[in-house]
C-alpha cells in the first residue's frame, strides 16, 4: 500500500470513529468528511510513510483509555469533553469519567442534565476540598457538558457565595437527582 492510500485510509478510520463519538460530525456524510481541498495538503515531498513516524509507545494506550472514557461517559461535547479529559490526565486530577455507561431510565426523554454517574465524578473530583469557587465548579460542570442552567439553579436553591461548601452542594444535587424539590435555603415551610 502506498504511503498517500495508508494516509487516505487512516484518515477515513478516523472519520469513522469521530463518526461513532460525536452527534455533530455524525450528521456528515463520510464522504464529505473525506473531502479535502488539495491546497491544504502537504507537497508530495513532505508526505511521510508509516515507517518515518515515531510513534510514541505510550500513545496507543492513551487513546485507547480515552476511547474507552468516552463512551462510557457519552458526553454531549466530545471536543468539551475531550480538552477537560485531557487537561485533567496532564494534571494528575481525576478524571471526568464515569464508572460505568447509564443507560437513560424510561421517564427520561433525553439524558441532557445531571446524573447519579456524573454527579460521583463531580464528587471525585471536588471532594478533597471542604469548600470550592464558583469558577472551580464551573469549570468541572462545563468539563462534563451539563447544562449551566441546571447548575444555577442548584447555585440559587443552596443560596451559594462565592465559596461554595461542597457537602452542601453535593446534599443539593442528591436532591434533584432524586426527584424531590429542594427548597430555597431559609425558606420557610
Amino acid at each position: 500500500m502506498t504511503c498517500s492510500r495508508l494516509l487516505i485510509y487512516l484518515c477515513f478510520k478516523g472519520c469513522l470513529i469521530l463518526a461513532s463519538l460525536s452527534p455533530v460530525v455524525r450528521t456528515t456524510s463520510v464522504s464529505e468528511l473525506l473531502q479535502v481541498r488539495t491546497e491544504d495538503m502537504p507537497p508530495p515531498e513532505t508526505m511521510y510513510c508509516s515507517q518515518q513516524i515515531n510513534i510514541p509507545p505510550e500513545l496507543p494506550d492513551i487513546l485507547k483509555q480515552f476511547t474507552k472514557a468516552a463512551i462510557r461517559t457519552q458526553p454531549h461535547d466530545v471536543l468539551q469533553w475531550a480538552a477537560a479529559y485531557f487537561l485533567a490526565l496532564s494534571n494528575g486530577e481525576p478524571l471526568p469519567v464515569k464508572d460505568r455507561l447509564e443507560m437513560p431510565v424510561a421517564t427520561q426523554k433525553t439524558d441532557t442534565g445531571l446524573t447519579p454517574g456524573l454527579l460521583k465524578v463531580l464528587h471525585k473530583q471536588l471532594s478533597p476540598k471542604e469548600t470550592v469557587t464558583k469558577e472551580e465548579l464551573l469549570k468541572k460542570w462545563k468539563g462534563l457538558c451539563l447544562p449551566i442552567e441546571q447548575l444555577d439553579t442548584v447555585l440559587v436553591l443552596g443560596n451559594f457565595d462565592a465559596q461554595i461548601n461542597w457537602m452542601h452542594f453535593f446534599a443539593l444535587g442528591c436532591s434533584a437527582l432524586g426527584g424531590g424539590a429542594p427548597r430555597r435555603h431559609g425558606a420557610a415551610s
